[in-house]
């Protein structure tokens, strides 16, 4: 950094044929800059400059070490626009991450107005419902479900949901419907080996706790996979109220154990930094902000 320092300056001695103007364009001390070129002929072993009292010429080293340096300064000067332009205005590629289930429903209608908005930006949505390294993968932005390991990432809660315990009218039709927590035992959970306690469901009544051990015949590590499942007639499982609203409208889906609180499930904006934040991500994240505010359950 320092050899590029000093590579500028000599390229603007040079340009202004003069330390003085050199100094008076670059704003730094005419003994800074007649300093730094000394220090970068030693540097180099040769002498770059004929200085005498009225004028300065280039050597015939210094002549083709300036035709390199030039080029070599312009280059760094565009590479740092180029990064600025990245800070402050939304350009090249949005790359995100989420879970299948969130991804389809609730991502791809934002991201679809978000490029109507902003056509310059290119967007990357990659959707898995394991948790990626985001950092390692080059992701810029990740929409975390759930319960957040300790790390060193960035996370923004943009709402809070409810989870409701939900079956299919065809499955309560063979198998009944349970009344309290503790019925549940008698049923085929659908398990969802991401959560962090898997086969553990705890409810809330009149200020009382209820945790409740369930037993399956069917895990799987997918969200989308459990409402399968449950669509299909193959158990009860719990599940966010904002993937389901849907289903219960159009009577799919049964909500269980009304009378009981269950947990909530935050949904939160993950990213590696909160300095230095590309336009991109800062202009996406207040979408993802505007319409967590917006949710009936933020």
């Amino acid at each position: 950094m320092e050899d590029l320092k000093r590579m500028a300056i000599f390229s603007a001695v040079v340009d202004a044929k003069s330390f003085s103007e050199a100094a008076r364009r670059m704003g730094i001390a005419k003994s800074a800059i007649s300093k730094h070129v000394s220090l970068l002929e030693q540097h180099l072993g040769v002498r770059l400059l004929n200085r005498t009292t009225r004028r300065l010429s280039l050597t015939e080293a210094g002549e083709k070490f300036y035709q390199r340096c030039a080029h070599i300064v312009s280059e760094a000067n565009e590479a740092t626009r180029e990064v600025r332009r990245l800070q402050e205005q939304p350009m090249g590629t949005l790359k995100l991450s989420s879970t299948v289930a969130f991804g389809t429903k609730h991502l791809v209608p934002l991201l679809s107005k978000f490029h109507q908005e902003h056509p310059e930006l290119k967007v990357d949505l990659q959707l898995s419902d394991d948790v990626i390294n985001i950092i390692e993968e080059g992701i810029d932005l990740s929409i975390r479900i759930g319960w957040l390991p300790e790390s060193n990432l960035v996370a923004r809660r943009l709402f809070a949901a409810p989870r409701i315990v939900v079956a299919s009218p065809q499955y309560l039709k063979k198998h009944g419907t349970p009344r309290t927590p503790t019925e549940l035992v008698n049923h085929n959970w659908i398990i969802v080996t991401l959560l962090p306690h898997p086969q553990r469901c705890t409810f809330k009544r009149n200020g009382q706790q209820q945790t409740v051990h369930i037993m399956s015949s069917t895990r799987t590590n997918s969200i989308g996979a459990s409402l399968a499942f449950v669509r299909n007639g193959d158990g009860i499982t719990s599940v966010s109220s904002y993937l389901i609203e849907e289903d219960i409208k159009a009577g799919r889906l049964v909500p269980l154990l009304t009378d009981y609180e269950t947990e909530e499930v935050g949904v939160f904006a993950v990213y590696p930094d909160r300095h230095h934040i590309p336009a991109k991500v800062r202009l996406f994240i207040n979408t993802l902000t505007d319409w967590g505010k917006s949710q009936s359950v933020a």
